[in-house]
């Protein structure tokens, strides 16, 4: 019976496999895809690919994607990056930003609805907003930028929530430092022309 259902789980992939509601709508140069359950099972992202929850998204160098959520949110990927799809269409939208450099579009969701972007040192809530988000690969810094809107930012180490206004930057170190200065949203949204 054991032998049966491994048989099964092998052909058919595993039966708690959730798909994330997220798809592809841009892809330029490398990027893969993988399940959370195997490290080294890294593929060629294809368009049309039905991403489930918990798929790591990585892209190399020269390389970027955009995603696009049931909700009309949108998600930009810079070269260099990796993300894990934290949840099911039905939930508020939750993405692990692992390292790299990513945008979000967030439409103005349902009533509660928000979208949630973890990072090494920091949460980022956010509800019909426009941010850039980047982690470093080593976990020791996150920064959150401002483009339109505003975004609740949940310091990891202290539990301490800080506001994040239009045109602001908050810096997050290891340790739970913060340092919030302004930011000019032309130059970046300048920044992130190429990609989208």
């Amino acid at each position: 019976r054991y032998f049966l259902t491994l048989l099964l789980v092998c052909l058919m992939g595993p039966a708690w496999a959730i798909d994330s509601g997220t798809r592809f709508n841009s892809l330029s140069g490398q990027v893969e895809i993988r399940p959370d359950t195997d490290a080294n099972a890294w593929k060629s992202a294809q368009l049309e690919a039905i991403l489930q929850v918990d798929d790591h998204i990585k892209t190399f160098e020269e390389s970027s994607s955009i995603l696009s959520f049931a909700d009309m949110s949108t998600f930009v990927m810079k070269a260099e990056s990796e993300i894990v799809l934290n949840s099911p269409p039905s939930k508020d939208s939750k993405i692990k930003l692992v390292s790299g450099k990513v945008w979000a579009n967030v439409k103005k969701m349902m009533k509660d609805g928000s979208m949630e972007i973890d990072m090494s040192q920091a949460v980022a809530g956010i509800k019909g907003t426009n941010i850039t988000v980047e982690s470093k690969r080593d976990g020791s810094e996150d920064r959150i930028q401002v483009l339109r809107g505003l975004a609740e930012v949940l310091i990891k180490g202290s539990q301490e929530k800080i506001s994040v206004k239009e045109g602001e930057e908050l810096v997050v170190r290891k340790g739970g430092k913060t340092e919030k200065t302004e930011v000019d949203v032309a130059k970046v949204q300048e920044e992130w022309k190429k990609e989208l």
